[in-house]
Order: C-alpha cells, then sequence, then structure tokens
C-alpha cells in the first residue's frame, strides 16, 4: 500500500510537463525576441537577459544530476541557499558570450525535459535530500512557477516596451 500512495498518476506527471514545455517555449520566444543589443545590459533588478538564462540553466543542469542521482540511488549533494546558487551559476558563465549562454539554457532545458519524462512514477515523490521537501515533482512545479510568474511576464513586458519605442 505504502508504494502506491508515493506514486503519481502518470497522467498528472504529463500534463506537468506538457504546461513546462509550452511555459519554456513561450520564454524561449521572449528571449529571441529580445533586442541584441539589450541582451547584455542589467535590466532586470541587476542582472541582464545573459545572466537570467545563465541561472535557469545552472538550475536545469542542477535538478538533471539530481533526477539521475536518483534514478541510480546515489547520494544528492544539497544546493544550499538558493541565492548564493544563483550568484554562483550566473558568476560561472559571466564571461561566455550570449549565444553558448543562450545554447546551454535550451540544450540544458530539453535534457530536464527527456530526464523527467522518462522518470519512473514511483520516484516522481521521492525526496532528493531526506531533511527537506524537495521531490521530482516539486520541483517541476517550482520550475513552471518560475518560468511563468518571474521571469516570462518581465521578459515580454520589456519586449513590448521595446517594440513601443522603434
Amino acid at each position: 500500500m505504502q508504494f502506491w500512495r508515493n506514486c503519481v498518476k502518470i497522467g498528472t506527471v504529463y500534463e506537468l510537463i506538457k504546461e513546462f514545455r509550452k511555459v519554456r517555449d513561450e520564454l524561449i520566444t521572449a528571449v529571441n525576441k529580445f533586442p541584441q543589443s539589450k541582451r547584455e545590459e542589467p535590466l532586470f533588478e541587476g542582472w541582464s537577459l545573459k545572466d537570467v538564462i545563465a541561472h535557469f540553466a545552472g538550475w536545469d543542469l542542477y535538478f538533471t544530476q539530481c533526477v539521475q542521482h536518483l534514478v541510480l540511488g546515489e547520494k544528492i549533494s544539497f544546493f544550499g541557499a538558493t541565492n548564493s546558487f544563483n550568484k554562483e551559476t550566473v558568476a560561472a558563465r559571466k564571461n561566455l558570450p550570449f549565444g553558448p549562454v543562450h545554447k546551454e539554457f535550451v540544450n540544458g532545458g530539453e535534457t530536464f525535459i527527456r530526464e523527467f519524462e522518462k522518470l519512473d512514477r514511483n520516484l516522481w515523490r521521492k525526496k532528493f535530500w531526506p531533511k527537506k521537501t524537495y521531490t521530482p515533482l516539486a520541483v517541476l512545479k517550482i520550475n513552471i512557477d518560475h518560468y511563468k510568474k518571474a521571469q516570462l511576464k518581465d521578459i515580454q513586458k520589456l519586449n513590448s516596451s521595446f517594440a513601443k519605442k522603434l
């Protein structure tokens, strides 16, 4: 009985993955529309568009690795403080041009989705760390929320304001 309580309905998982794909595609579209001359300007509370997608790339890579370790039954090191992780992932890509960071963001997100799509249903509610609440299901929901509510709206709003100035 305990096994089934920890399982997630496979339809629910696929709906969430579909929603993540949709919001991610919207974000990629908004990023691609962003004026090239503005992509490295600090427009998002001190971050540039490049920094924003660098931080997404860092999180997608990290949680892809978490899922891979979870599948193998391996211990996963906790990321620590969110703000510190964000700063580290952005700093690691600071000297790269926009193109490679964009490519990592796009490709890393696709890898993230593939790993989540093939995840066995009995692992969706399995905690990455015993004393934390993060599970693959929770991470997918967090990513959807983060993409949709924070970054996507900000980027779209700036794109609109740039378009009005033309």
